[in-house]
């Protein structure tokens, strides 16, 4: 029997900010007028949706925890199948990293929003210990991979029934579509691995 794996960065948690960002302040339709004050300069930028901005930077933070996770793997495991795959998932998050920051860099015009994390720094991870922290070998590579395949299908359903629906610019939209079938071969190979682990 499975267990319930929490990503300490979690799609669903750090999207469920979002709505904070984008109701409290603002009706969630409403654009904002991103302003930066530069050497005595205010710069005005291009107006951003401030819900879509909160997905950005939830995205990036997400898919860094993935990269994150992925050198755990890299330098824990001792089989080549889990390694390459880990390897993957480091190059396709570490890919999508740098799509949303060029997304949000382009939307901003290089400044910073003045949102909170919009510095595309990753969110601290939560006190929920990873379970395959501290073991080694077979051990390692089972709770890995169990691991990985719990936080991609609960974030290709939150990214598919509760963020895309939300996103109201068309390349973030695309961006994070594209993100969907990267995410669905990782979790295909994952299942794959983790019978041949059994």
């Amino acid at each position: 029997m499975k267990t319930r794996h929490l990503l300490p960065a979690s799609l669903a948690v750090l999207f469920a900010l979002a709505p904070r960002v984008g109701s409290a302040q603002y009706d969630s339709t409403a654009k904002t007028t991103v302003t930066t004050t530069v050497s005595s300069q205010t710069v005005v930028n291009t107006t951003t949706s401030p819900t879509d901005s909160s997905i950005a930077v939830a995205l990036i933070a997400a898919n860094q925890n993935e990269v994150t996770q992925a050198e755990a793997a890299i330098n824990t495991t001792e089989s080549d199948r889990v390694k390459e795959f880990a390897r993957r998932l480091q190059r396709d998050h570490a890919k999508a990293v740098a799509d949303l920051q060029a997304f949000l860099q382009k939307s901003h015009g290089g400044m910073s929003s003045g949102m909170a994390g919009d510095s595309a720094k990753p969110v601290p991870p939560s006190s929920d210990t990873p379970s395959y922290q501290g073991k080694t070998g077979k051990d390692f590579d089972k709770a890995w991979i169990e691991t990985i395949e719990d936080q991609h299908k609960a974030a290709i359903a939150d990214l598919r029934d509760n963020v895309i629906p939300r996103i109201q610019d068309p390349a973030l939209k695309a961006l994070a579509e594209g993100l969907l079938p990267v995410m669905g071969n990782h979790l295909r190979e994952a299942e794959s691995i983790e019978a041949e682990l059994k």
